[in-house]
């Protein structure tokens, strides 16, 4: 979900972009939540 091009090619859609950027926001604290739950 975090490609540049992909926004890049779609510059009039804000509303995708921010889309984007909010599950990317979700997948990187998910990830996080996960190395902290797998953290000894």
């Amino acid at each position: 979900m975090c490609n540049v091009n992909f926004l890049s090619k779609h510059p009039y859609s804000l509303r995708l972009a921010a889309y984007s950027f909010y599950v990317c926001s979700l997948c990187i604290i998910h990830s996080i939540q996960l190395n902290i739950a797998s953290a000894p």
